[in-house]
């Protein structure tokens, strides 16, 4: 069996919010059988600088070879692109959704789930936590309400950034240092909340790096009385010394590691115990197997591992087969309130399939277990990649 075309499906939903720009590819191979995967870079910018990328990879690296290869075509793009060896995001992104696909179509040739071949099945089902709930929230009684309404729906834990929402629903970044005013209503609307849904839900605080050391130990401080189950990167993660004195200075578990990939940029982190609790993306820290060797690495420093899971539909497939293999997996991060159309981009998501906060896998469903639907992306530009 080889490889013989890759194709990228450019899902452009800027038009809409939440703005985003999701890739979601697919490897054909000469017996019919092909495997998906995606990119997490929707958000922000870049998202199509990494299609040029997938292109070079496929030629050099990628088409004639057998997709049961994939350590190897993984080890082979690492070290020949070079710049993977100096942190360039997008050659990352594009071998983690090859790595995805190429695990996929491992699991559809044996007829079993991904999680199968990579260890068997460590649990029966995994929980979840809620995320973009809050997305056209300001007030903090705005904030209780939306957050009761996850809690209706069956969650048990839920996560929200109390510093960055504007009165229109568009996110911003606090300025720095974090004025007095906008402090106290970060404070206030974590009060709101977890008045709201009680103490026996957890509550997650992302403050997606934005704050300085300073202010992240100042409301830190604050934060503690409302228990949160996580802090999550309340400074930039581009250095770990900062984070470790946030970590000595607050009585929080600390989190994070989205903006991390692969193992050499965990190593300092798990090593120092920086974070209780990492968060490398599947879509862009390597992999199914990057994103195992990373686990193993934090596994023996007693350190858990959540995936990262904030762009489409493949990615939250890719996380769950990971979670059912993966023993440090406590909780996994769940979006099921998109507003825009990213769920169509398969024929059956799993993000709407969440059970009383729970996800319980179909074991019946060969590779990722689930196709894309290519009368959906048909609407997009898309990209074929052979010799």
């Amino acid at each position: 069996m080889k490889i013989v075309q890759l194709n990228v499906y450019d899902v452009d939903l800027k038009h809409r919010a939440p703005y985003h720009n999701l890739l979601v590819i697919e490897i054909e191979t000469d017996q019919g059988v092909s495997g998906i995967g995606e990119v997490a870079m929707s958000y922000g910018v870049g998202a199509k600088s990494v299609i040029p990328v997938f292109q070079e990879i496929a030629n050099n690296y990628l088409i004639g070879k057998s997709p049961f290869d994939s350590e190897s075509i993984y080890q082979t793009t690492f070290d020949k692109s070079y710049w993977a060896r100096g942190r360039s995001l997008a050659i990352y992104g594009a071998m983690s959704a090859i790595d995805m696909a190429l695990w996929d179509i491992k699991g559809k040739i044996l007829n079993t789930p991904i999680f199968n071949l990579l260890g068997g099945k460590v649990r029966d089902s995994i929980r979840l936590y809620a995320n973009h709930w809050y997305f056209d929230a300001y007030t903090p009684e705005h904030f209780a309400d939306n957050a009761l309404k996850v809690v209706e729906d069956g969650y048990t834990g839920l996560k929200f950034d109390p510093f960055k929402m504007s009165p229109n629903g568009e996110k911003s970044t606090p300025s720095r240092p974090i004025t007095k005013e906008w402090g106290e209503m970060a404070i206030a609307r974590v009060a709101a909340v977890r008045q709201a849904v009680g103490d026996e839900v957890d509550i997650m605080l992302d403050l997606h790096g934005c704050l300085c050391v300073s202010d992240a130990i100042k409301w830190g401080r604050r934060l503690e009385e409302f228990s949160p189950y996580f802090y999550e990167e309340p400074t930039d993660s581009l250095l770990a010394e900062s984070s470790i004195e946030v970590k000595h200075a607050v009585n929080m578990p600390i989190a994070g590691g989205e903006r991390l990939y692969t193992r050499f940029d965990f190593a300092p982190f798990i090593e120092n115990r920086v974070f209780e609790l990492i968060q490398p993306d599947m879509g862009l820290a390597g992999g199914f197997t990057e994103m195992k060797k990373i686990a193993s690495y934090a596994d023996t420093h007693q350190i858990q591992v959540q995936p990262h899971n904030a762009s489409g539909p493949v990615l939250t497939a890719a996380c769950v087969q990971f979670d059912f293999c993966t023993i440090n997996v406590p909780i996994q991060e769940w979006f099921p309130y998109w507003q825009d159309e990213r769920y169509n981009i398969l024929n059956e998501s799993l993000e709407q399939n969440a059970r009383k906060g729970q996800f319980v896998i179909d074991e019946n469903k060969p590779g990722l277990g689930v196709e894309l639907n290519k009368d959906y992306l048909s609407k997009f530009t898309s990209f074929n990649f052979h010799k």
